[in-house]
C-alpha cells in the first residue's frame, strides 16, 4: 500500500509541476546560451523542488522570512505552541526517502524506499547524527536482461540519534588543533592571510598542512624552469 500511495503522490506533484510550467508568463522566461527556455518563476522553482524531494517532503530547502511579533513568554498559549514546535523539530529518527542504487546493468523496482534516518534541529555547530543503527530487510523486484526477479535488500535504518559534532578530533591532522566550541579542526599559524593575499596565482592554502604551498607540476614555457621557492617559472640562466 505504501508503494502505491507514494506513486500517487509523485504523480500529483508531476501534474502540479506541468500545470505551473504551462502557465508561466512570458516575462519570466529567459534564453540561456544554448537557446533553451529557462523558467525562473518562483512557483515553478517550488514545484520542482517538491518533485525532487519525494513524497512527504515539500519545501525542506526553502528559506522562510520571519517577521517576529512580541508575545508574552508567560502565556499558556505561547508555552504550549513553543514546546510543540520544539518537539516537532527535535533530533530523532524520521521517515526519509532513500534512493536505491541498483547493481550494474539492473533496475530495482521501486527505486526508492522510506526508512528512518536521523534529522532535526541541533544547537550551534552540531548535527543530528545516528547513535544506533540496524539493517532492515526489504523486498523488491530486480529487472536484468528483461527478466524480473523477486529479491530482498538490506537498508541501514537509524534507531537512536544524538546532537554531536560533525567533525571530531580524529579528523584533525598533526598541524591542526581541535575546537570544541566550533566542532572544527583549525590551523594555529598566521600564514593564512598572507597566503590568500599573495599576488602569486600559483600558490594556494593547504588546510591539511596549514601552509601555503605551490601548485604542483606546473608546465613552463621553453627557456624557463619551475622554481619551487618562488612558485613560478623563471628564466634559465646561461
Amino acid at each position: 500500500m505504501n508503494v502505491y500511495f507514494n506513486a500517487a503522490i509523485l504523480i500529483l506533484q508531476l501534474v502540479l509541476l506541468l500545470s505551473l510550467v504551462s502557465s508561466v508568463p512570458r516575462r519570466l522566461q529567459k534564453k540561456n546560451k544554448g537557446g533553451n527556455t529557462r523558467f525562473i518563476g518562483k512557483r515553478q522553482l517550488i514545484a520542482m523542488e517538491a518533485l525532487q524531494s519525494g513524497p512527504g517532503v515539500f519545501h525542506k530547502k526553502l528559506k522562510t522570512h520571519v517577521q517576529p511579533l512580541e508575545e508574552s513568554c508567560q502565556s499558556a498559549s505561547f508555552k504550549n505552541e513553543f514546546n510543540s514546535i520544539r518537539q516537532q523539530v527535535k533530533c530523532e529518527p524520521r521517515d526519509t526517502v532513500v534512493d536505491l542504487v541498483p547493481p550494474l546493468g539492473a533496475i530495482i523496482i521501486p527505486n526508492a524506499v522510506i526508512v528512518k534516518r536521523c534529522g532535526g534541529m541541533c544547537n550551534g555547530f552540531k548535527g543530528c547524527l545516528p547513535l544506533q543503527t540496524q539493517e532492515k530487510k526489504m523486498y523488491v523486484k530486480t529487472v536484468r536482461n528483461s527478466e524480473i526477479l523477486c529479491t530482498s535488500i538490506t537498508v541501514v535504518e537509524d534507531l537512536k540519534c544524538r546532537c554531536n559534532c560533525l567533525q571530531t578530533p580524529k579528523d584533525c591532522t598533526p598541524f591542526q588543533v581541535y575546537s570544541k566550541e566550533t566542532c572544527s579542526c583549525n590551523c594555529q599559524n598566521k600564514d593564512y592571510a598572507a597566503c590568500i593575499d599573495s599576488k602569486n596565482e600559483n600558490v594556494f592554502w593547504d588546510e591539511s598542512t596549514c601552509s601555503c604551498i605551490c601548485e604542483q607540476n606546473k608546465t613552463c614555457t621553453t627557456g624557463t624552469r619551475w622554481e619551487e621557492s618562488e612558485c613560478r617559472c623563471v628564466k634559465i640562466r646561461s
